[in-house]
């Protein structure tokens, strides 16, 4: 310890004494420069509600502010250092004592042996010790600076201060947005409720101002449904914004009461009207559409219908709180507003915002979903007989077909945007009512279905059809507008037949030798000859001509088994014993005994083949023969000759140009 320790303890304390007072009149420029800053921000903040961006580069702004004022009025005090020989200098010239303190200090260094008399260096080291007990080094060095940024800094606080405490709501707020938070200024008009068609997208306590991201059919209409509390104005706008900053504002007008009510009650009487039907589907499009007529006023009971799933205990319960709504109406409901708007059709993804009064929300997206896109493909069979072994088969058709009566129709829908469908059925639309006969999943992907009913109209086509086909893919959608088609019938036409015999005039025992031919698309079953007997009218027998006829009918196939296309058409000789021809008579068969003077009517028929079906039958025009004896066979043949004769000669004067004239 040296005799100078306590001038050194007291230039110490007054160091640091000046080092505190340069620090606190630096730091308060900087802290009254950052409240200040603070306040400018806070103040276009919520003058323009500035969004992320902007708020990023007015708090750029300002830390570029604070960083200027930090090296404008804090760097300069923070750069000052400061030695004990310095601030004995600051005493010395403050006291008067000439340079005896500095002296003393460097006489005390141990080098200071060598630089001269060392009586002298005592002396001065003494005097310095006697003098430091009645020195006071802190007059007027304390505070190198007055006072006024202190002041400017605690009357900075206070204005800061009386700002949080007026506008707690916006102070919180403020700071909140500080932090990049999606956090709105307190509004007069409160939004508290936003719903998209059956969906809700904001619930203020859950979701704050940031309303969640939601889709829609593509092509489908798009209703706001804005609950809102507070000051309420007569409507509000929803800014849409698609793709190429197309905006379009779609008007939110302020529903009444009663409209309001209106709802409720739809609601409420179609999920009645849904539990009193028997097998009646619960769910999907019918509680869609009914959580969208509760959503505004009864959003829990929405919230239930959806997650019911078909659950009846479920629904009902949904029911009981619809109907305590309306019971108690309006209740609650006329502290509050609901707004309603509509986009007609959703054609591209958007983005939109809701302003209604002073309040509004941040910007959400609508994802477009595409609906399916099916194709449907009727494949026909035909009935087994129709089948031909070099015949390639039938053309596939989307909606509409022909068939033959008895082919089956293989029905298949495919999902060609590639979307998995959940469910695909086909409705046919009979006269009675419709039936529903539900599709089959062909591919784990669940994109390609078939129909595979076997009691379904399809599996053997007897009547004309009509019938529509509807699926639900993954995101629970619907085609827009059912596939409609229709199965008609294509006529199978009936065989056709032509028989001829070269003479018309035989005798009794002739043998007359008939020519036919027998065609059809394909088969024929039977070919028939029909024999009718008309016996020569006597005045002792009876006049009327089912008294003088007498039939037969002969088969001109050789074996029971029908012609097939392939071997159509028949050309066929038959050659008819009317000696041995024996016809019914009174219910037996016996001979014909032909005589002269009586005819016989040849009619050949045919009867096409339609597998299990009854075949038609086609009659060609008949025959006559006449039955006479050699003279009357001579007179026919002799005139038969006569008129070939004639023809011939007729056709020669046409070739020759005879009698023609000049």
């Amino acid at each position: 310890m040296t005799r100078l320790s306590t001038l050194h303890r007291h230039l110490a304390a007054l160091r640091r004494s000046r080092v505190f007072g340069r620090w606190a009149t630096a730091y308060s420029a900087v802290i009254t420069a950052a409240l200040w800053l603070l306040l400018a921000v806070f103040a276009l903040d919520v003058a323009f509600q500035l969004d992320v961006a902007q708020r990023l580069l007015v708090m750029a702004l300002g830390a570029a502010g604070l960083v200027w004022s930090f090296r404008r009025y804090a760097v300069p005090e923070l750069g000052v250092q400061e030695d004990e020989i310095e601030l004995a200098l600051l005493v010395e010239k403050k006291h008067a004592i000439h340079s005896d303190l500095v002296a003393a200090i460097q006489f005390e260094q141990p080098q200071a042996a060598a630089w001269g008399s060392r009586q002298l260096e005592e002396r001065v080291i003494e005097s310095v010790s006697d003098l430091v007990g009645r020195l006071d080094v802190f007059e007027g060095l304390a505070q190198p600076k007055p006072r006024r940024r202190t002041v400017a800094l605690f009357a900075t606080v206070a204005v800061a201060a009386a700002v949080a405490v007026c506008f707690p709501g916006h102070t919180r707020a403020f700071l909140q947005r500080l932090c990049l938070a999606s956090v709105h200024y307190p509004s007069d008009t409160v939004i508290e409720r936003i719903a998209l068609n059956h969906q809700t997208v904001l619930d203020r306590p859950r979701h704050g101002t940031r309303p969640a991201d939601a889709k829609c059919a593509e092509g489908y209409p798009l209703e706001f449904w804005v609950s809102c509390s507070g000051t309420l104005p007569p409507g509000g706008r929803a800014q849409l914004m698609a793709a190429g900053d197309r905006k379009r504002p779609i008007e939110l007008q302020r529903m009444t009461l009663d409209a309001r009510r209106e709802r409720l009650q739809q609601a409420a009487g179609g999920l009645r009207e849904g539990l009193a039907v028997k097998d009646f589907d619960l769910g999907g499009t019918w509680a869609r559409e009914l959580a969208t007529l509760a959503r505004a006023d009864a959003p829990a009971a929405a919230d239930a219908i959806e997650a019911a799933a078909g659950d009846v205990g479920k629904l009902e319960s949904a029911a009981g709180e619809l109907d305590r709504l309306l019971k108690d109406w309006p209740g609650d409901a006329d502290a509050t507003a609901v707004y309603a708007g509509r986009l007609p059709r959703l054609v591209s993804p958007v983005t939109y915002q809701i302003h209604v009064g002073d309040g509004w929300t941040d910007s959400a997206d609508v994802a477009m979903i595409p609906l399916p896109v099916v194709e449907s493909q009727l494949t026909p069979v035909p009935p087994a007989y129709a089948k031909v072994a070099n015949e390639r088969p039938a053309e596939p058709a989307a909606r509409q077909i022909s068939v033959l009566e008895g082919s089956e129709v293989k029905l298949a829908v495919e999902c060609i945007n590639r979307k998995k469908l959940r469910s695909a059925w086909l409705t046919v639309l009979t006269p009675t009512s419709p039936r529903r006969y539900d599709l089959t999943a062909q591919d784990d992907g669940r994109l390609r279905w078939s129909l595979a009913a076997a009691d379904s109209p399809f599996s053997r086509v007897t009547e004309p059809l009509r019938f529509e086909i509807q699926v639900t893919d993954e995101d629970d959608l619907h085609l827009e507008t059912p596939i409609r088609g229709s199965v008609r019938i294509k006529p199978d036409r009936p065989p056709v037949c032509a028989a001829a015999v070269v003479h018309k005039v035989v005798l009794p025992t002739a043998q007359p030798k008939i020519e036919y031919r027998v065609n059809d698309d394909y088969g024929v079953a039977q070919v028939l000859l029909h024999v009718a007997v008309e016996r020569e009218r006597r005045t002792s027998e009876a006049t009327g001509d089912d008294a003088n006829l007498e039939t037969q009918t002969l088969s001109l196939l050789p074996d029971a088994q029908p012609v097939l296309s392939g071997r159509l058409p028949v050309d066929g000789r038959y050659v008819l014993d009317l000696a041995a021809l024996r016809i019914e008579r009174g219910g037996q068969l016996q001979p014909a005994n032909l005589a002269k003077g009586d005819r016989l009517k040849l009619t050949l028929e045919a009867v096409d083949y339609r597998g299990e079906l009854p075949g038609e039958s086609y009659q060609g025009d008949p025959l006559v023969l006449e039955i006479s004896d050699e003279a009357g066979v001579l007179a026919a043949i002799s005139e038969a000759d006569e008129k070939s004769e004639q023809r011939l000669t007729e056709i020669i004067k046409q070739q020759l140009g005879i009698g023609e004239g000049r």
